[in-house]
């Protein structure tokens, strides 16, 4: 029954054979072509393959100095002319914190919860990759990651820019950018970045401002059970939020807890006594002090006209300006108090109805440079209202005279100079 039909094929393949003897070396030749062809596409696929990744995905890799010099941003201010801060002009929750400055086992809490193996691995945890591997597809669905603390950094630093969706795509990127930030930076600079730049919940960013939030105090303050809560957050910042879900929070930490005895950083008495403590979670949220200024104004307009609008709002702008702080408050104070008397003055005279409608400016100029000393717009401050100082119309009145004493000066004229005050009468063309 097999052979019979085997036989027939051959003869017919003789017989096409017989009629062209080519036959054989032309079938030969379309196949080699073939899998030339293939070949040749699995080559270029490759190299296009790695040219995206090289490249991350055409949109090109941060460099060298970019890595090593970033820094998580926490809003756009404007310093003095000693460099302190006269305000902000956009604002961050977040305040960064030298790994120095975070206790040991607040490091401890948050590399045995997200990346137990972090100083053993160069940004891609294979051991983690594999275990992921095998847990996903024996449950048919994505039960775990294996995203490294390296991994996380470049996901919140770098990656945003080139993908937003996750994807497989943004993922790929990730490992991509893994490996550049290991190579430029050391592991604490690693972990020191990953501390200042992970979301914890509740619009706050990195360790020490979700310790403020939290807790009312610094990280460096943190007790061992309140720094496994921080490290409890980044996977599920709103689903453990102590604020919200309290129970869901305690469990979360007390699994920190346990992970960080298994690891062998603390002992499992350790453990246990910390477990049993209260979550003791502050009363008022924590938000970054936020002084306000006249000058802000015109800070925020000059900035706009130069770097354009969303300037301020997507990157840390640092504007230094001639301001004198102290000079600056005491500006703002004088227009503030001498209006409110005005005030006080006219519901003597007026009645109410004209209270609080007296308003003033100010600005103080260095008579040796012509730099801005003071500057203060109105009695109230708003960073993108109507600035008197600057913008208000009006006679120039007195305020010319100092302008006629300073040329009658440099021509000569002394304070006892007599100047005759009578009419004068000037005859012009004839």
């Amino acid at each position: 029954m097999i052979e019979r039909p085997l036989k027939q094929r051959v003869r017919v393949l003789l017989a096409h054979v017989r009629a062209d003897p080519e036959l054989p070396m032309r079938v030969w030749v379309r196949r080699r072509w073939r899998s030339v062809t293939l070949l040749a596409a699995l080559i270029v696929a490759i190299l296009g393959f790695d040219a995206w990744l090289a490249t991350c995905g055409f949109e090109g890799c941060p460099s060298a100095s970019d890595i090593r010099h970033f820094r998580p941003r926490e809003g756009s201010r404007v310093l003095d002319r000693s460099g302190r801060l006269l305000g902000r002009l956009s604002s961050v929750r977040r305040i960064n914190v030298p790994l120095s400055r975070v206790p040991v086992f607040v490091r401890e809490a948050f590399i045995a919860t997200e990346d137990r193996r972090f100083y053993h691995h160069n940004g891609l945890d294979w051991h983690a990759l594999l275990r992921a591997l095998v847990r996903n597809v024996s449950a048919l669905e994505v039960r775990e990651g294996f995203s490294t603390i390296t991994m996380q950094v470049a996901r919140n630093s770098f990656t945003p820019r080139i993908a937003t969706r996750r994807t497989l795509r943004r993922k790929l990127l990730e490992l991509r950018l893994a490996r550049l930030i290991e190579h430029n930076l050391t592991k604490d600079e690693i972990l020191e970045l990953y501390l200042n730049v992970i979301y914890l919940g509740n619009g706050t960013y990195g360790v020490e401002a979700a310790s403020r939030d939290l807790f009312g105090k610094s990280v460096s303050q943190l007790s061992l059970a309140q720094a496994a809560l921080l490290a409890a957050l980044p996977k599920g910042p709103s689903v453990y939020t102590p604020r919200h879900s309290p129970r869901r929070a305690r469990a979360r930490r007390n699994l920190v807890l346990a992970l960080m005895a298994r690891e062998g950083y603390i002992s499992a008495r350790r453990a246990r006594a910390a477990a049993r403590e209260p979550l003791a979670i502050a009363d008022e949220e924590w938000h970054p002090a936020q002084r306000t200024s006249s000058v802000l104004g015109p800070v925020l307009a000059f900035v706009d006209s130069v770097l354009g609008p969303d300037a301020v709002e997507e990157g840390d702008v640092t504007v230094y300006t001639t301001i004198d702080a102290r000079a600056q408050r005491a500006a703002e104070r004088a227009v503030q108090g001498e209006a409110a008397a005005i005030d006080r003055e006219a519901r003597r005279w007026y009645g109410a109805k004209r209270a609080g409608e007296v308003e003033g400016a100010l600005v103080a100029l260095d008579p040796r440079t012509g730099d801005i000393r003071a500057l203060v717009g109105g009695r109230h401050d708003d960073l993108r209202g109507f600035n008197r100082a600057l913008a208000a119309r009006r006679q120039p009145g007195s305020a010319f005279k100092p302008f006629v004493y300073a040329a009658a000066l440099a021509a000569g004229y002394t304070p006892a100079t007599l100047v005759e005050d009578e009419p004068v009468e000037v005859e012009e063309g004839g």
